[in-house]
């Protein structure tokens, strides 16, 4: 799985939401919902398009056996992908997420995008979250500020933000989820 930094800015209802969501529970493939793990820390916008409040929202499932960072990697071309699906349709300039299959058909060109992470799919790859938790203002205040804490301090982090409606027995038992 490879990801790449926006070339545009983000649409102002993305960067400046008027509510913010901490995502709590998630239903796996076999349609069971389970509690997140103690360390996945998942926020987002909390009104849909339309305006209402969301109810569920998508997380894809990753892991890396290295530390994730950002950095300079090798050149992208979309060019050269369509979006899986039926219709396979062009990469769109706006898109933030897709699953791309390579197109043999159209030739290497300039790269517009670069890649600037790399993990790996896991699990059933994508899981629908449920179970959101609007944060409040001063909650968003910690989350934006929140610096690289221990593991330990970062599970309780993520605790706090979700106040703390998992027991100890669920924290225990999802260690290995991912």
């Amino acid at each position: 799985m490879y990801f790449s930094i926006m070339k545009s800015k983000p649409k102002l209802v993305d960067s400046a939401p008027s509510s913010v969501v901490v995502w709590r529970r998630y239903v796996d493939l076999h349609g069971a919902e389970k509690p997140l793990p103690p360390f996945a820390l998942i926020t987002s916008r909390g009104n849909s398009g339309s305006g209402s409040q969301k109810t569920k929202h998508f997380a894809l499932v990753c892991r890396s056996d290295q530390e994730l960072k950002l950095e300079n990697g090798h050149a992208f071309d979309h060019h050269m992908y369509r979006n899986a699906g039926a219709k396979g349709g062009q990469v769109g300039a706006s898109q933030v997420t897709a699953l791309l299959t390579r197109d043999p058909s159209v030739a290497a060109g300039i790269a517009q995008y670069e890649i600037n992470l790399r993990a790996k799919l896991t699990g059933s790859y994508w899981v629908r979250l449920t179970d959101p938790l609007p944060l409040s203002e001063s909650q968003i205040s910690l989350y934006n500020c929140a610096a690289a804490p221990s593991a330990v301090d970062w599970i309780e982090f993520v605790s706090d933000l979700r106040q703390r409606t998992s027991t100890r027995a669920e924290v225990g038992a999802q260690l290995g989820l991912f």
